[in-house]
């Protein structure tokens, strides 16, 4: 199992990561409003607090350590945090000139993230860590089980295969802190994405189709349960 303790994050949640995380959702929903309006926040608030449709595909690392580490083309530079809280002012500044604004803001206390950059520093391709997600539960997946998700690469460094590398690389970098059981989840219409995924080795375990009413009650062709 991932023991992020040792790399100074708890999953204990105090009242500063609940004011953190209340101070990230004002900036998102900041960022909602001034990019879609006033109908596009009311959207984003019902598919999040009231009703949501989830749909997906789950898969998982079978490789582990086994991974070799990734070559980059020239220029390219791999860094990772396990906790983003460690994320250098000047890399989070990186982030936010190519337009990660929402991946950050989405990110917990204890969430970690992956980046790439090229020469010159800028960011050109990232994800994140999730140890403790909602979306584990939702998915109900193994206790300890770690998700990959938020995958972004600039659309002018598209083609490349640099998503396949990252993906290869953070897969490889978790397996060594210890971490046996590591998944991600991708829309299913999320083609490049999937591509990526599948040729660093994960392997799809299952879909999903869900609907989550008000954040806790999914409903799916099981019945209905708690999150």
């Amino acid at each position: 199992m991932l023991n992020l303790a040792a790399d100074g994050c708890r999953f204990q949640e105090t009242q500063e990561m609940k004011t953190s995380r209340l101070s990230r959702y004002r900036i998102r929903i900041r960022e909602i409003l001034n990019r879609q309006g006033w109908k596009g926040l009311a959207r984003f608030l019902f598919q999040r607090i009231v009703w949501r449709q989830w749909h997906s595909i789950v898969l998982k690392d079978p490789v582990g350590t086994s991974r070799r580490p990734s070559t980059y083309p020239e220029g390219i530079r791999f860094s990772y945090w396990l906790c983003h809280r460690e994320l250098p002012d000047d890399v989070r500044r990186l982030l936010l000139a190519a337009g990660a604004n929402e991946f950050l803001a989405e990110l917990d206390d204890w969430d970690g993230l992956w980046i790439l950059q090229a020469g010159d520093g800028t960011a050109v391709a990232w994800g994140g860590i999730y140890p403790n997600s909602f979306q584990a539960k939702v998915l109900r997946l193994p206790p300890g089980a770690v998700l990959l998700g938020g995958n972004f690469v600039v659309p002018t460094f598209r083609g490349k295969g640099l998503h396949r590398l990252a993906l290869n690389d953070i897969a490889l970098r978790l397996a060594q802190h210890g971490c046996r059981e590591l998944f991600a989840e991708v829309r299913p219409d999320n083609i490049a994405s999937l591509r990526g995924l599948e040729g660093a080795r994960f392997v799809r375990v299952r879909e999903v189709c869900l609907r989550i009413l008000f954040r806790r009650v999914v409903l799916g062709h099981r019945g209905v349960r708690w999150a």
